[in-house]
């Protein structure tokens, strides 16, 4: 699954049309706050670095038994805040702050949290809101549902009850697929979980890899089924707020750093790797892409 998953959702990244921040609709997001001083800047002045994240977005971000902060974006994160401190010469304090999806834009951008780093896709959209970095991850949604239900795709889904994350790209892609379905939404992938199991829905949406980790913590994984095609491209990026270049291309060149020095693949491998916590395999293609973001050190 893992190396048409890359193939696949890239090919459909290729397709997707123009879009202009000048017209955009951000619905849901927060309207635009003002946040003047540079990250770097708030970072040194209150010793602090703030990460935003999901506490169930396995295996990117969530809480081990003794509630420690762990996790691919988690991990990547960490190396972010230690290149910070190497910038600023001195020691700095990193803290993780739980968001969802619907409140993630918002507390970034009012200067709550200094960057996401959990299950974010990049879209032209957001990207009228806060800046990305280079893509670090990349997915497609899919459906997940009872093992006996007869749901097979998307185009099953006419009249049935179907969860999403609210503020979320699964959402908006449901609404336009298939409109007659009813859509229900949720503030976490945890509680829409909990809802499928309850009867609640009869379907739950969200990223595929997303999926697969819920099943990882289920009481009975065979109980449920991960069906349809992957109907959606979904770059994950860390957020930032906007105009901040500095900052920006610290994140950036830290991801690079990662990717060329082969530090990414072995966190990749360690959550995400054939034995990994959700086995999705980085394949050739996928390796490719990653390293054409890396732009040469000088």
């Amino acid at each position: 699954m893992g190396r048409w998953m890359w193939t696949g959702v890239l090919a459909i990244g290729v397709a997707l049309g123009l879009y202009a921040c000048a017209g955009a609709q951000p619905g849901a997001e927060e309207p635009r706050t003002v946040q003047d001083e540079p990250t770097l800047k708030k970072i040194a002045r209150t010793g602090v670095f703030t990460v935003g994240t999901q506490p169930d977005a396995v295996p990117f971000s969530f809480r081990d038994d003794k509630g420690e902060w762990q996790g691919f974006s988690v991990d990547l994160a960490r190396m972010v805040h230690q290149e910070a401190e190497r910038e600023l010469g001195r020691l700095v304090k990193l803290q993780f702050v739980q968001v969802t999806p619907a409140t993630r834009i918002p507390r970034l951008r009012e200067g709550a949290v200094d960057m996401i780093a959990e299950v974010m896709t990049y879209t032209r959209e957001r990207d009228c809101l806060v800046d990305f970095s280079i893509i670090v991850f990349v997915t497609g949604q899919q459906l997940l549902v009872r093992a006996e239900s007869r749901v097979q795709t998307h185009a099953d889904l006419v009249g049935k009850r179907v969860g999403a994350d609210r503020g979320t790209t699964s959402a908006n892609t449901i609404q336009r697929l298939e409109p007659r379905a009813h859509l229900v939404l949720f503030d976490s992938a945890s509680h829409g979980f909990q809802a499928l199991q309850s009867g609640q829905i009869d379907a739950y949406t969200n990223d595929g890899v997303v999926l697969a980790g819920l099943l990882v913590t289920a009481k009975d994984p065979a109980a449920w089924r991960i069906t349809g095609d992957l109907i959606s491209y979904e770059p994950y990026a860390f957020a930032m707020r906007e105009n901040d270049s500095r900052f920006r291309d610290l994140v950036n060149h830290t991801l690079m750093e990662a990717i060329q020095g082969r530090k990414y693949i072995a966190l990749y491998n360690q959550w995400l790797g054939r034995s990994g916590l959700v086995p999705y395999p980085l394949s050739k293609e996928a390796q490719l892409f990653l390293l054409l973001q890396a732009v040469p050190a000088s």
